[in-house]
């Protein structure tokens, strides 16, 4: 069995060996060097992150108490977001509710209140529903799933930023960084050959 460290180690393997076998290929299809050497620095934390990946499910790993901290963050974080863009609608509600002037510093800290209660539910949620170690999130149709989400929000999220001709190819190229990391955790746990 391998520790945190090993893990990370098994990811920084990965990523080279992946960057040896793709970088040829990019160079050969005409992919601008500039676009491959910018996916190859954003795909390291990437490779590192699959590979640390299935061990959100062991409640002593640093890798769960990491996640819970990144649920906590970004739950509170989305929620505020969302729920800001309804400030004045909210900030009427209430100032038909509860008599007196409701200022917008109130509302933001109401906002940030009920994000920070919701992502704190969140957490304990996902203490009570984590999996048992080495379950689902130690197979690779798990690792395909997480893949394929992760590269959804990707091919969205470059939508708006790089060329239409180039999405999919760093959707794919970034997405199969973070599959092969999390092959890598299941090698080194020799859950896999």
């Amino acid at each position: 069995m391998t520790n945190f460290k090993g893990h990370i180690k098994h990811g920084w393997y990965t990523h080279v060996i992946t960057t040896i076998i793709i970088l040829p290929i990019s160079i050969y299809n005409n992919i601008p060097l500039e676009l491959i050497i910018s996916l190859i620095g954003i795909s390291l934390p990437i490779t590192l992150f699959g590979s640390i990946l299935p061990d959100i499910d062991h409640p002593s790993s640093k890798t769960y108490r990491i996640f819970r901290y990144i649920l906590l963050c970004t739950t509170i974080i989305f929620l505020s977001i969302i729920i800001g863009q309804y400030q004045n609608e909210i900030q009427n509600i209430l100032s038909q509710i509860i008599t007196g002037t409701i200022t917008t510093e109130s509302i933001s800290i109401i906002i940030a209140c009920f994000s920070l209660i919701i992502g704190m539910t969140t957490i304990f949620l996902f203490e009570k529903i984590r999996p048992p170690h080495r379950g689902i999130t130690h197979n690779l149709s798990f690792g395909l799933i997480i893949s394929i989400i992760f590269a959804l929000i990707i091919w969205q999220s470059f939508t708006i930023i790089i060329s239409q001709n180039y999405n999919i190819i760093s959707t794919i190229i970034l997405s199969t960084y973070l599959f092969l990391g999390f092959c890598s955790h299941l090698y080194a746990d020799d859950m896999i050959l």
